[in-house]
């Protein structure tokens, strides 16, 4: 009797294990691996239930299912899991939690509670995601969190792309490091070269009190580089100053910032704002350089100088004196060589004349002691009858007061909407520069 029993009970695992492979009519097969206890049960006509209990191992092709339990339901053509499930996708994705829903027709995994997705380089927490084997895309849309080592991302709504390594938050973004906060409604992420890439309003602070808003542009945030657009404005409340441009280019490790573009930089602790299509400002060292029509304004106790050159260089004496003494060396350097040249001409020219010398020794008139023609005494006479013309000058100092008059409205309209903390917008005259360069003279 005992052996009987016994073989029907392998008997009827056999079936229930075809019953299972079998039921797979795309072709997409459905196998049966592991389970302490399992059960038949048909409700009606067309529904039809196997139950595994006790260490569940189910596959579809490369998607290997674990769990406490499940229920497959041919009917419908669902498996559903309950208690430490575990999807491993191809040995590349791992998903946990404590409830699953799976399609088996179109491999959509819905799971809840606890649930918990990695891929070997970032883990995402979640209480509901929906999972597609497929496509290896999971969503989420009522909050969760990615890490990826000490970078923590959440948001309300969030997409993951298996196959590009990416991550799209929504709603409520925030990213934190070891080094900066960054907060916006949107959020594209890369999870292998750590680069956020932002099209809506974001503000970034770190911990040295700089503040950063942009409305576009990228952040590395493994190397802590940046680039943003659409009219960034750069605070750094420690040094106090502020910097403005249409794009502006930012190393965190060398405290270098590049701004192109309608650029502006106030260092309000020295009273000094400049204006220039190129700034490159040194935060650390607290230097720039301006060019490409630079204008400076010097802000005094009843009125402001303001100084327009081809460019610009300001820094601390100490730091500026090291680059003059770099420039005499490569000067001193560059003489010598100039000098070293001329003296191997001078002997060339030295040679060829004796040789010369030497031919025409034997003849009545050497050519080589007539005297040349004075030729410094003919241009001295030219200068003298250059000097002696006069140039006739209009009375410009009018067209002069408009003209200052204008580039300081100009200037003030500029750095006014700068200090502004929202709404800044370029000046309504790209060449605003330009125009401090113009001669004051007609």
């Amino acid at each position: 009797m005992k052996q009987y029993s016994a073989l029907l009970v392998l008997t009827l695992l056999f079936c229930f294990k075809g019953l299972a492979q079998s039921t797979d009519t795309t072709g997409k097969m459905v196998e049966w691996l592991n389970s302490e206890k399992f059960r038949f049960e048909k409700k009606d006509s067309v529904t039809e239930l196997n139950i595994w209990v006790g260490n569940v191992i189910v596959k579809q092709n490369n998607t290997t299912f674990y769990c406490d339990s499940a229920i497959f339901n041919k009917r419908t053509r669902t498996l559903e899991a309950f208690g430490n499930v575990h999807i491993n996708d191809a040995d590349s994705v791992h998903t946990y939690s404590q409830y699953l829903l799976y399609y088996i027709d179109t491999r959509i995994a819905n799971l809840k509670k606890k649930v918990k997705l990695t891929d070997g380089k970032i883990t995402l927490h979640t209480e509901e995601l929906r999972y597609d084997a497929n496509e290896k895309i999971g969503d989420y849309y009522n909050g969760g969190r990615v890490e990826n080592g000490k970078t923590v991302l959440t948001s309300k709504e969030g997409t993951y792309y298996g196959e590009m390594k990416d991550v799209y938050f929504k709603k409520d973004v925030v990213l934190k490091d070891p080094g900066s906060t960054l907060r916006s409604d949107s959020l594209l992420y890369n999870t292998e070269t750590e680069i956020a890439t932002f099209i809506t309003k974001t503000t970034i602070t770190d911990t040295t009190d700089k503040n950063i808003v942009t409305r576009e542009g990228t952040y590395d945030v493994k190397n802590r580089k940046a680039y943003f657009s659409g009219r960034p404005i750069i605070t750094d409340a420690r040094a106090r100053t502020r910097i403005v441009a249409n794009q502006i280019d930012r190393n965190d490790e060398t405290g270098i910032s590049t701004l192109t573009g309608n650029a502006v930089y106030i260092d309000s602790a020295q009273g000094v704002s400049v204006l220039a299509n190129y700034i490159r400002a040194n935060g650390k060292e607290g230097t720039f350089f301006a060019t490409r029509q630079p204008l400076m304004i010097l802000k005094q106790e009843s009125d402001s100088i303001y100084i327009a050159a081809d460019t610009l260089f300001s820094g601390r004496l100490s730091k500026l004196q090291h680059d003059l003494d770099s420039i005499a060396a490569v000067n001193a350097r560059r003489d010598s060589l100039l000098k070293l040249e001329a003296a191997r001409k001078k002997a060339v020219r030295d040679s060829t004349a004796l040789t010369q010398i030497n031919v025409r020794k034997d003849t009545e008139k050497d050519s080589v002691l007539v005297p040349a023609p004075n030729l410094m005494d003919s241009a001295v006479a030219a200068v003298t009858d250059s000097a002696t013309k006069r140039i006739p000058l209009k009375d410009t100092s009018a067209n002069q007061d408009t003209h200052v008059q204008r580039l300081r409205a100009m200037a003030d309209s500029t750095l006014a909407a700068a200090t502004a903390d929202t709404g800044v917008k370029a000046p309504p005259d790209t060449a605003l520069a330009a125009q401090a360069t113009k001669p004051l003279l007609p």
